[in-house]
């Protein structure tokens, strides 16, 4: 025999809509401050790629491939600019209906993250980084609802924003691997939750997630290039310097080359600085020989064998850098550029005058060398949390989102190309959403609601009671 188990949702009180009218009208505000968007040196590049329409896969190219679309419509960063706030803020007003049912606690989500000027001030670039995260919270969002009305159609909804998350950058997919796991963990068919299936099971929606991110770099008017070369030979050229001996390959060499020629042009936080010698080939603009990937992979690696400290010094030096525990000599582009970056490809942008913009430009660059536009108090926050939480019962997502922020940081010291703070704006918003799930809802754990769940009838067993027994015997015996 079996009953149906259903469960009471804390998502079945009516919940507050005033967060979405809120959203909106940052999303108005912000859009109409900054506009038409800053543009950096890579954003004009896009653009440039968006009006002739051939593209490059250096730069994820679902972000041109859609600045094509709306150039056609109105030329210039503007309608970028506002799809990427609106991804934002939706994101943030559907993650705060699903974390909170009253307005008392919607309100300073929303505004608190949405308006921390490390957040807004990052979102009003044109940068792919904004539409990742935004993605990535829409993930979160949708797994949030799930916990309140489980379902199928949610977990596969943020499995497709965990894809277009990786879309927009190259490295999301260490991101959104502790959010697979809890989606494999939340899957009907596992619902018993051993690590060896649900392991399988996130590697096998990593591949379906990392398949769906690439479509885009496979149009045809696409060309593949190769990028990580250009960190490589900046990591052979930082040795190079501290030995005082050339280790470039000859063979990516175009003119020859020398240490002294490295040392004018080289800077600690940015590996465009190489550029400069003009004597290098950048994989970015051709493509490389196998022999020359041979020899590259050959004299990097040699790096981790002959001079494995000098190597690490130049890589220590650099997350310093990128989490702000060193800033002399940074500069400050490295974390804002508000301006408009001009190609000569590109027509001029004109911009209209604000003098409210450009006290609010102000504003955020008197908060650059502080603590605020630093990776390290992010990054404290996060860890502090996952310690403090790891045996205790929290909301259920608090920990995979924790251990997305790190994820992405992991690959950083060995692969980071320069210390631009926006690499870090995952873990920014994962610091500031995450002390509010402390506080969140906390639904309950079943995957599905109305589920068969048999449940044992206890049937009444006889209990046996003494019955009398007459006796037989004749009173008297005869004599």
């Amino acid at each position: 025999m079996s009953v149906i188990l259903s469960r009471a949702h804390p998502g079945a009180a009516p919940r507050s809509w005033l967060v979405w009218p809120v959203a909106g009208l940052c999303l108005l505000a912000l859009a109409w401050l900054f506009w038409p968007g800053f543009m950096s040196p890579d954003s004009a590049s896009q653009w440039a790629q968006a009006r002739s329409g051939r593209y490059t896969d250096v730069h994820p190219p679902i972000l041109a491939l859609t600045w094509s679309l709306t150039e056609r419509v109105f030329s210039g960063p503007g309608p970028i600019l506002l799809l990427h706030l609106a991804l934002f803020w939706m994101a943030l007003a559907w993650l705060a209906q699903g974390l909170f049912a009253r307005a008392r606690w919607q309100l300073p989500f929303v505004l608190l993250v949405g308006l921390w000027p490390a957040v807004s001030g990052i979102a009003v670039h044109i940068w792919k980084d904004v539409p990742m995260a935004a993605f990535a919270l829409l993930a979160v969002a949708a797994l949030v609802h799930e916990r309140r009305r489980p379902g199928p159609g949610r977990l596969l909804l943020a499995v497709l924003f965990c894809a277009l998350a990786c879309a927009y950058r190259h490295n999301a997919l260490t991101l959104v691997l502790p959010l697979l796991w809890y989606v494999a963990g939340r899957w009907p068919s596992l619902a018993d939750r051993r690590p060896p299936a649900r392991a399988v099971v996130t590697l096998l929606l990593a591949g379906v997630v990392a398949l769906l991110s690439t479509l885009p770099s496979l149009h045809s008017s696409v060309t593949r290039r190769t990028v990580w070369p250009v960190t490589a030979l900046w990591d052979i050229a930082a040795v190079s310097i501290a030995r005082d001996e050339l280790r470039v390959p000859p063979s990516w060499q175009a003119r020859p080359l020398t240490v002294e020629a490295l040392r004018e042009v080289f800077t600690p936080w940015s590996n465009t600085s190489i550029f400069a010698t003009g004597k290098l080939e950048i994989s970015l603009y051709f493509d490389p020989s196998p022999a020359q990937m041979t020899d590259l992979h050959a004299a990097w690696g040699r790096l981790w064998l002959d001079a494995p400290l000098d190597l690490l010094r130049h890589r220590a030096r650099l997350m310093a850098m990128l989490f702000g525990l060193a800033r002399e000599g940074v500069p400050a582009g490295l974390v804002l550029q508000p301006g408009w970056h001009r190609l000569d490809v590109n027509p001029p942008l004109e911009v209209a005058p604000s003098a409210l913009r450009d006290r609010a430009v102000a504003a955020l660059a008197a908060l650059v060398p502080t603590p605020v536009f630093a990776g390290w108090p992010y990054l404290l926050v996060v860890v502090l949390l996952l310690a403090a939480t790891w045996r205790r019962r929290v909301h259920p997502l608090l920990r995979p989102l924790l251990c997305s922020a790190l994820f992405l940081c992991l690959p950083l010291p060995v692969l980071a190309p320069s210390a631009e703070f926006r690499y870090l704006y995952w873990l920014v918003l994962v610091a500031l959403v995450a002390p509010f799930l402390l506080r969140a809802e906390m639904p309950g754990a079943m995957a599905y609601d109305a589920v068969p769940v048999p449940v044992p009838v206890p049937v009444p067993v006889p209990v046996p009671v003494p019955v009398p027994v007459p006796d037989l015997r004749p009173r008297h015996l005869p004599r």
